[in-house]
């Protein structure tokens, strides 16, 4: 799990604006902060997995491939990501669920 100051807190970002990536399962969203490191956050909606034991699992499998490979890449770029997840990532496994988001966070 990342650690607490890596963490996006979901209500600071109501309303803030910032490059948008689209991909078939995610939207990142990534905005600027004043911080001398980057924060992450995500978005499951119950649309998207109505059992919160599987938006966990998700969230949590995803945060640990932030942790593994962008937290010391990424470390000072200073912004904010915001990830929100598509409906369709129910179709993929995990390990594709895994290689997409690597893929859409190497584009920035």
């Amino acid at each position: 799990m990342l650690a607490k100051k890596f963490r996006l807190p979901i209500q600071t970002v109501i309303g803030k604006k910032g490059k948008i990536l689209k991909d078939s399962y995610f939207l990142l969203n990534v905005m600027p902060n004043l911080l001398s490191y980057s924060r992450y956050g995500m978005v499951i909606s119950k649309k998207v997995l109505t059992k919160a034991t599987e938006r966990n699992r998700i969230r949590r499998k995803l945060f640990s491939v932030i942790e593994k490979n962008f937290l010391e890449k990424q470390k000072n770029l200073r912004q904010d990501f915001l990830i929100i997840i598509s409906p369709n990532i129910k179709k993929i496994t995990d390990d594709e669920i895994s290689a997409d988001l690597e893929k859409l966070l190497n584009k920035i």
